[in-house]
């Protein structure tokens, strides 16, 4: 695999979640479709499920460690995904605090991430990604 000149990478760490509330912002939403006031407002851009859905760069890391048959390196993720170097740092932070990834072991001075099977994010994020799969695969038909 090649790796990409660095002035043709597009970096979306930069994004944040000041980037998820311009986009709900920019929502033209009906008064049929919600009771949109600022309360809700905040839900739809400070719940932490949305945070690791935003960057795209994000959920992929999670998809390669849901579908990984073992813990992976940093070195793996980013040949794996295409991903810089700093991509992968601007999202790890992210990743670690809400506990959706942990460090499974450490070999030399490498650690070896995976999903946190424990954490209630992960699941609901498995959940999310199976009913779209489902919904994929009926739709495809």
């Amino acid at each position: 695999m090649s790796t990409p000149d660095e002035s043709t990478v597009l970096d979306d760490s930069t994004e944040t979640s000041s980037g998820i509330a311009e986009i709900v912002d920019s929502v033209e939403w009906s008064e049929s479709d919600i009771d949109f006031d600022e309360s809700t407002r905040e839900l739809l851009v400070d719940t932490p499920i949305l945070q690791l859905l935003y960057p795209e760069s994000k959920m992929k890391i999670i998809l390669l460690l849901d579908i990984a048959e073992r813990p992976r390196s940093m070195t793996d993720i980013i040949t794996a995904l295409d991903m810089s170097t700093q991509t992968w740092y601007n999202n790890y932070e992210t990743l670690m605090d809400y506990g959706v990834i942990e460090v499974a072991y450490t070999t030399g001075n490498s650690d070896l991430y995976q999903l946190n099977e424990n954490s209630a994010l992960v699941a609901l994020l498995q959940q999310m990604i199976q009913k779209s799969a489902v919904k994929y695969a009926k739709d495809v038909r």
